[in-house]
């Protein structure tokens, strides 16, 4: 990004030169409205674009420096809260979870019990 910006910098530059050079030492040739037309389009088109790529650099430098406070202002939170925080929701779903009730298992007697061929009929 700073390749570009001090590229348009560098086009800006040298094309006001060069349209100041050429108006100055060139009075007794007529120099064309249109070529010193020309460059001042280059050159204020270089400039804008000077401008708005310096801005965007500066905003992104304020976003980086935004992001990092956030990042470390959430980590200094987290790490004051965050084991509160999970020790309360553990409890609380500790808490809803039913009591688990013994499964009742079935008793046998041990008394002899009578074969199905002897409790027939008869």
């Amino acid at each position: 990004m700073t390749i570009a910006k001090w590229s348009t910098a560098l086009v800006c530059v040298l094309a006001v030169a060069l349209v100041l050079l050429t108006n100055v030492f060139l009075t007794s040739h007529d120099l064309p409205a249109l070529v010193s037309l020309y460059a001042v389009a280059v050159a204020l088109s270089a400039g804008l674009a000077t401008l708005l790529l310096h801005l965007h650099s500066r905003l992104d430098a304020k976003l980086d420096l935004t992001i990092e406070v956030l990042v470390s202002r959430f980590d200094d939170v987290n790490e004051r809260v965050g084991d509160r925080n999970s020790a309360f929701i553990e409890g609380y779903v500790l808490g809803r979870e039913p009591d688990p009730q013994p499964v009742a298992a079935p008793v046998l007697s041990m008394r002899a019990h009578a074969s199905r061929r002897n409790s027939a009929p008869r």
